[in-house]
């Protein structure tokens, strides 16, 4: 693949991973907004007049004076912004899944054994290559997961793939005193196995949370 189908295949791939993170997160965040205000409106139109804590009118009083007569609407208040954060979280999570399912579709891997084998060439010491510095799995899987995150001249796209596949891979069953071991092979492998058993993004735990937020809105009015 050369490198103008190679930069035309990352744009289709980043947009459409962006497009279905930021569908999730607008859509939520509306859902998030109109939840909290209508709930406001509702405890302010309500605590009008109510007398709390011996005549005083304070907000804070008003809250817990509504949470015993509207305890659905207060508590859906201030659960509308943790809603928000869990769209923003689902669609970090499918944009991000999204990006790997095409990234493995396309058959666009080819760039992770050269960058396996870059990252290896920095834990060089004494001139005695990654043997000098690797003992063992976890200190490899460390290493490798640092290298990724200060890797400049890899897109985003392909440090969030690869850094996905670093930290499910097993790294415990090479034997690191093994001559003639291929390591960046064996990894790439290990990365390409993991990147292959990524699914289709699926939108149900979206539409999970979604109809439980809207059952909890329209239970919270009916209940006023």
């Amino acid at each position: 693949m050369g490198l103008t189908e190679n930069i035309k295949l990352s744009a289709q791939i980043g947009a459409k991973s962006l497009l279905n993170g930021a569908m999730i997160a607008a859509i939520g965040t509306i859902l998030s907004i109109i939840s909290f205000n209508v709930m406001l409106f509702q405890i302010l139109q309500k605590g009008e007049g109510m007398p709390v804590s011996g005549g005083h009118f304070g907000g804070v009083g008003v809250l817990f004076a509504m949470m015993a007569q509207w305890p659905g609407g207060v508590i859906l208040f201030f659960a509308s912004p943790i809603f928000c954060a869990l769209y923003f979280f689902l669609g970090y999570k499918i944009a991000l899944q999204t990006a790997i399912y095409l990234v493995w579709e396309h058959k666009a891997v080819d760039f992770i054994q050269p960058k396996v084998r870059s990252f290896l060439s920095t834990l060089s010491v004494g001139g005695t290559g990654w043997r000098g510095s690797i003992t063992s799995g976890v200190m490899l899987k460390a290493k490798l997961l640092t290298a990724n995150r200060n890797n400049k001249d890899a897109s985003f796209l392909k440090r969030k793939v690869i850094n996905y596949g670093l930290k499910r891979i097993k790294l415990d069953d090479i034997d690191f005193q093994q001559e003639n071991l291929d390591l960046p092979g064996v990894i790439s492998s290990k990365l390409i196995e993991v990147i292959s058993g990524i699914t289709k993004p699926s939108f149900l735990l979206f539409f999970i949370l979604a109809i439980v937020h809207t059952g909890l809105f329209l239970c919270a009015l009916y209940t006023r």
